[in-house]
């Protein structure tokens, strides 16, 4: 169903919101603690080129890179309902289960020169740690960028698809122009994303089997 065609009512945004905060609390914690135990390493790999150190910080891309963000927490708006967005929703919870196991088992740490990113500095300003510090490979930005243009390519249209990917491509490359990702995190967070649109039709399908949605005509008027 294309997305200009959904009705914006509050009986369809309200179930899509807080299953949305429910999603959020799940990934955070999840991601949180994936983060906390790799930061905590004592001797963090250190897995890139040595061109990469000197990588010059590109301010005009950090918002490019913040639009992940936004994007992860609207997505759930480009679907009829929560049934609707539940095989991505349930994808993506699983990717970030994934990266977060790789954040502990194998912490990295970054080798900039020019410093880490834009959470480090936000963070500083009020006398925090970088929430994401450990969190590297696989780059959850590009992941989910990847599956979240696979899940709304088939809805948007063919005209909308190499906008998607093109936006996806460009995420991808702010994460190492604003210092947040080196280039093992990016090329194994696109193998992760590829790997969650490969499994998402398998996710519908699942879903399907859960409770099939109704053919009545009360049902399609939901």
């Amino acid at each position: 169903m294309p997305l200009g065609s959904l009705p914006w009512t509050v009986e369809r945004i309200f179930p899509l919101a807080l299953f949305q905060v429910g999603w959020l609390l799940w990934f955070g914690a999840v991601w949180t603690i994936g983060c906390a135990i790799a930061s905590a390493a004592d001797s963090p790999a250190q897995p890139y080129f040595d061109f990469e150190r000197t990588a010059p910080f590109v301010a005009w891309m950090v918002p490019c890179y913040v639009s992940q963000d936004l994007a992860v927490l609207l997505v759930p708006f480009a679907f009829r309902d929560v049934r609707d967005y539940l095989p991505l929703a349930t994808v993506m919870l699983v990717l970030g289960i994934v990266a977060s196991t790789c954040f502990a088992l194998f912490p990295m740490t970054l080798g900039f020169e020019g410093g880490s990113g834009v959470w480090a500095p936000l963070a500083a300003t009020v006398g925090a740690p970088d929430p994401g510090a450990g969190g590297y490979a696989p780059s959850l930005h590009v992941a989910y960028m990847v599956v979240i243009a696979a899940a709304l390519a088939p809805r948007l249209g063919p005209r909308a698809a190499p906008w998607l990917w093109a936006w996806a491509a460009a995420v991808a490359a702010s994460t190492y122009y604003v210092h947040e990702h080196h280039l093992v995190d990016i090329a194994t967070g696109a193998v992760l994303g590829m790997a969650g649109a490969a499994v998402l039709p398998v996710a519908s399908r699942w879903v399907s089997t859960i409770r099939p949605r109704s053919t009545s005509p009360a049902g399609d008027a939901r």
